[in-house]
């Protein structure tokens, strides 16, 4: 899944990977080569350089399985295809015939993924913020300060989080008698 401080690689000569490296030296990453493909589903990433030139007929329909069934498109892959064969009809890939149709952009390229890393964990920080009052809610009532300090939420994002909740779970509601944040029927 997401990691934001690691890249991998699969099948580049070493010139390759060692450019990589330096273009990402700014973001203070590591990079991993993968000895096999499959090792790419048990590696957290937020960038992958992937040469598929090489792989087997099963290897390429498991990573074509992996790009149209499981993958959340969380993380930027770049993948290397000679024949530039449609992998994925949801375009969570980025395709290049050769190494050197990306050489030259490889500081952008690995400033994107980092951004892209960034904006990802941020929205799933805060969907856990959001799941953690909202699950708050399902037991417990109280008013905004009372949700903060039960669930080690700061203050301004418990009354955001609380107003975004109410535009879209209608069953939230709140008590001015009593200050009071409440799930309806509880």
């Amino acid at each position: 899944m997401l990691d934001n401080k690691t890249i991998v690689v699969y099948g580049l000569p070493s010139n390759e990977v060692n450019l990589i490296q330096r273009a990402s030296l700014d973001f203070k990453v590591d990079l991993i080569t993968l000895k096999t493909f499959n090792e790419l589903y048990d590696n957290d990433y937020f960038l992958a350089v992937l040469n598929i030139n090489e792989l087997s007929g099963e290897e390429l329909d498991g990573f074509t399985d992996y790009l149209e069934n499981i993958d959340p498109n969380l993380t930027t892959k770049v993948v290397l295809d000679a024949e530039k064969r449609n992998l994925s009809d949801y375009n969570n890939y980025i395709s290049f015939t050769s190494f050197q149709g990306i050489e030259n952009e490889l500081s952008v390229l690995v400033k994107k993924a980092v951004q892209k890393a960034k904006r990802e964990l941020n929205s799933a920080n805060n969907s856990l913020k959001l799941l953690t009052i909202y699950n708050y809610l399902q037991k417990n009532s109280g008013s905004a300060k009372e949700i903060a300090a039960a669930t080690k939420l700061e203050f301004k994002e418990v009354k955001r989080y609380l107003g975004v909740i109410q535009i879209i779970c209608k069953d939230i509601q709140f008590d001015k008698d009593n200050n009071s944040y409440f799930k309806k029927g509880n």
